[in-house]
């Protein structure tokens, strides 16, 4: 089968581009599709125009003749895609042009189109809040013509302005993300990369829709506790307003800004981490792939309460949910630090947890049968 994705960026050997959450996954979800002998393109709208293979996936990046709002548009995607012979289009929402653009091919090609839900779009600003009024219509359009809409959580429906209309073709596909089979060197790697005492990570881009403000401010009463807690996030953003926020709290000292890190050395503060904070109060949330991964190496995380961890984080068993407060953010951070077992046991339940259900082997298996049952669909249909 050949299959196209069309997704807001992908990973580059060529180009250096921050991927994140739902970029990340469409990465993982492409390369199990390729291990599995499928063909795979995907269409990206980027700064300028090349073609790169990685991990055995034909990218195809295409130059934006304009950004808006942290959105590429590409007419030069649009155009060239026709060329390309595809038997399922697969469209993620974290781009307009993505989808549009997915929607078009599947319409003129008669081939049936998919699309990933990974969250509403919000409106952060008065533009923005504008554009998407314009957009929903669009959107509304493109989920009509959809053969299935893929949600990692069907938790995410009643709280989604988009999807409730289209719950008839909603499937639930939890995200899934690759096992290292080795085992964790916590020392080596605190050693290799300058940390000591105890690191309580954070991964993701900084901003205060992810509660990165929240951990900051945990911070004074964990160190009065804890007197070797060093807290270190890893992830762009605005780095120089978060580390003034740190100062004026007066513990500069016992933070770490890293930058966009690649993925090698992502994985090695994951290693060097004792325990993992995931604090978002973001509507957005729809499944938090930061917590997959920390879960992955064994890594006992404290986490928001919100709706969609709900199915999968159970509170004392793989992971602790704090009220939403700094105060008891700090309380459950010190907590899991004072009691190493009880830590340990909950860091295994979580690998063991993300071992039986979220692999990216599991994703792209349930994935590729959906695609076999809209094509199906389709030639019952034309017969």
């Amino acid at each position: 089968m050949r299959i196209g994705q069309f997704v807001i960026g992908f990973p580059s050997k060529r180009e250096r581009i921050e991927v994140y959450g739902s970029e990340r996954i469409t990465y993982e979800l492409c390369r199990e599709l390729s291990n599995m002998n499928q063909i795979v393109d995907v269409f990206v709208p980027f700064k300028k125009t090349f073609t790169e293979i990685l991990d055995g996936i034909t990218i195809h990046f295409y130059k934006s003749l304009f950004s808006f709002q942290g959105y590429n548009f590409s007419f030069e995607l649009f155009k060239d895609m026709m060329k390309h012979e595809l038997d399922i289009v697969h469209a993620h929402n974290d781009s307009p042009a993505a989808m549009l653009a997915a929607a078009r091919y599947s319409k003129k090609k008669k081939v049936p189109l998919v699309v990933t839900w990974h969250g509403d779009w919000l409106g952060a600003n008065f533009l923005r809040k504008i554009s998407l009024i314009f957009l929903k219509f669009f959107v509304n359009k493109v989920l009509s013509d959809a053969g299935a809409i893929i949600v990692p959580s069907k938790a995410y429906v009643e709280q989604s302005i988009y999807l409730k209309k289209f719950e008839r073709k909603i499937v639930e596909i939890p995200h899934g993300i690759r096992i290292d089979a080795g085992q964790r060197n916590r020392e080596k790697a605190k050693k290799e990369l300058g940390l000591d005492g105890k690191v309580i990570l954070y991964t993701g881009f900084l901003s205060e829709a992810k509660g990165v403000d929240l951990i900051i401010k945990s911070i004074p009463d964990v160190v009065e506790r804890v007197k070797d807690a060093r807290f270190v996030f890893v992830g762009g953003g605005n780095i120089a307003y978060w580390l003034d926020l740190a100062k004026s709290l007066g513990v500069e000292n016992c933070v770490r800004f890293t930058g966009y890190v690649d993925e090698e050395l992502k994985w090695r503060y994951y290693e060097a981490a004792d325990i993992f904070v995931f604090a978002s109060r973001s509507r957005h949330e729809v499944f938090a792939v930061v917590t997959l991964e920390a879960a992955s190496m064994g890594l006992p995380m404290v986490v928001s309460p919100l709706k969609i961890f709900k199915d999968r984080i159970i509170d004392g068993y793989n992971g602790v949910y704090f009220n939403g407060t700094s105060s008891d953010l700090a309380q459950k951070i010190v907590y899991l630090l004072e009691n190493e077992r009880e830590s340990e046991k909950i860091g295994k339940n979580a690998r063991r947890d993300v071992e039986l259900k979220y692999t990216s082997r599991i994703m792209a298996e349930r994935t590729y049968r959906l695609y076999e049952e809209l094509r199906g669909h389709d030639k019952r249909s034309e017969s």
